[in-house]
C-alpha cells in the first residue's frame, strides 16, 4: 500500500457527527452511496465500479459505536490491507478462498439482510433513522419502507453534506497530495506542447503524468480557444497562437484535486496576456476574500468585480468555485444565492474563469484550505500566462 495512504488520521469528525445525529434525533445514520459509504466506513468497494447499482451500508449508531458495515466476500482479501473503522463487519454474499476465512467478520446473505441486522442489533428498526434520501434509489426506498413499518425514516442528506464541508486534517491531506500532483502534471506537460499535436495529444500526456505520480486520473479537458477553451479533448489540432486550458481532476486515497490551467501555444496576443492576467488577479481577489466568517456570497461579489474593475464588465458568473473532497465539486458552491459562511476546515477550488468563443479559456484555478486563523494554499497558478515555445 502507498503509504501516502496509510493511516494517518480519521475521515470525518466523530463528535460533529454525533452533535448533528443528537440535533436531528436519530438513532442511527445509514449511507449507502459510494461517497458517503466511504466517508463512514474508509473502504472502498470494488463493488460500486463494476455494478453501479450496488448498495452497500455503513450504520452508524447513536449509542457511541464505531460503524456497522457491509463488505461484499468477494473484497475480504482487502481487509488485510486496507483499514475499515467498524464496531463490525458483515460480509455479504458469496465468495470462495480456498485457505483463507476471516474471523473478524460475520456473515450475511446479502447487504440488504445485514442492514436489517445491524438495525435491529442497536435497536434503531423502532427509531428515527437517516437515510440519503437525495440518493437513494426509489425500489430501496420501497423495500425499507415495508422491512422497517415501525421506523422512521427520514432524510440525512444535507445532515452529511454539512459534514463534508469541514474536512479532517487526514481529508485535507489526502487533498493536497492530489492537487499537488495534478499542478505538476499540467505543468511538466506544458514544455512539451508543439503546434501540430492534437487535443488528445495532450490530454495522454497529462493522463500519463498522474498515474506517474500515483494518484488516479478522474477527468482531464484539453481544448483550445476555437471552442473557448471548454470540453474536449478532441482531435483537433493545436496551431501557434492558440490558448488551450487545461481542467484535470484526480483522485488520492478517494480525495479528489479539480484544477484549471491556460497556457498559450507560440507568442500569444497581448489581447490574450491581458485576459489571462485579469483573469488572474480575479483569482487573487477571490482567495484574499477567503477569510473565516465571511458569507460565501460575498466572496464571490470580490472575485467577479475584479473583471469588472478590470474593464471587463461583460464578464458573467454562475459560480466561482467550490468545496472538493469526496466529489471534484461539493458543497459550499461559490455562488451569489449561498447562504454558507467560511469556516475552518473547508477546502475550497477557487476560479474565477472567462471564456471567449475563438480566442481562448482564460481559467487559473487554486485550492485553499481554511485553517483557524489563516488560509492555506495547495496551489498556486502562474502569475503570467504561460508559453510552450
Amino acid at each position: 500500500m502507498d503509504q501516502r495512504t496509510s493511516p494517518g488520521g480519521t475521515l470525518f469528525d466523530e463528535h460533529r457527527l454525533r452533535l448533528a445525529m443528537d440535533e436531528s434525533g436519530l438513532d442511527a445514520l445509514v449511507a449507502h452511496s459510494p461517497r458517503n459509504y466511504y466517508y463512514l466506513s474508509g473502504f472502498a468497494s470494488l463493488d460500486y465500479v463494476i455494478e453501479p447499482e450496488a448498495a452497500n451500508f455503513a450504520v452508524f449508531p447513536r449509542d457511541g459505536r464505531l460503524p456497522l458495515v457491509t463488505i461484499p466476500r468477494s473484497e475480504q482479501m482487502a481487509l488485510l490491507t486496507e483499514p475499515v473503522r467498524a464496531h463490525q463487519i458483515l460480509l455479504t454474499g458469496a465468495f470462495y478462498v480456498d485457505g483463507y476465512e476471516t474471523s473478524d467478520a460475520s456473515s450475511a446473505d446479502s447487504p440488504r439482510t445485514a442492514l436489517l441486522h445491524a438495525l435491529r442489533e442497536i435497536k434503531a428498526d423502532r427509531g428515527r433513522i437517516g437515510v440519503e434520501s437525495e440518493l437513494l434509489p426509489a425500489e430501496l426506498d420501497r423495500w425499507l419502507r415495508h422491512e422497517l413499518p415501525h421506523a422512521d425514516l427520514v432524510d440525512a442528506s444535507g445532515l452529511l453534506r454539512e459534514l463534508r464541508m469541514i474536512k479532517t486534517p487526514e481529508e485535507a491531506r489526502r487533498i493536497r497530495v492530489a492537487c499537488e500532483a495534478t499542478d505538476l502534471a499540467i505543468s511538466e506537460t506544458v514544455p512539451a506542447v508543439r503546434p501540430g499535436m492534437t487535443e488528445r495529444d495532450v490530454a495522454r500526456l497529462i493522463t500519463a503524468a498522474l498515474v506517474e505520480r500515483a494518484v488516479t486520473p478522474v477527468y482531464v479537458q484539453v481544448a483550445t480557444g476555437a471552442v473557448a477553451g471548454l470540453c474536449g479533448p478532441s482531435d483537433r489540432p493545436i496551431s501557434a497562437g492558440d490558448v488551450v486550458r487545461a481542467d484535470v481532476a484526480a483522485s488520492f486515497g478517494g480525495y479528489h484535486s479539480d484544477l484549471g490551467r491556460s497556457f498559450a501555444v507560440g507568442t500569444p496576443s497581448a489581447r490574450q496576456v491581458d485576459l489571462y492576467s485579469a483573469a488572474r488577479e480575479a483569482l487573487e481577489t477571490a482567495i484574499a476574500a477567503v477569510v473565516n466568517g465571511v458569507a460565501v456570497a460575498d466572496v464571490f461579489e470580490a472575485g467577479l468585480s475584479a473583471w469588472h474593475r478590470n474593464g471587463y464588465p461583460q464578464v458573467k458568473r454562475h459560480h466561482i468555485g467550490h468545496g472538493i473532497g469526496l466529489q471534484a465539486h461539493e458543497a459550499p458552491m461559490i455562488a451569489p444565492a449561498s447562504r454558507a459562511r467560511i469556516a475552518p476546515g473547508m477546502v475550497l477550488a477557487v476560479e474565477v474563469p472567462y471564456y471567449v468563443f475563438g480566442v481562448g479559456g482564460f481559467a487559473p484555478e487554486d485550492i485553499v484550505w481554511v485553517t483557524d486563523d489563516a488560509r492555506e494554499r495547495f496551489t498556486t497558478a502562474p502569475p503570467e500566462l504561460p508559453i510552450a515555445r
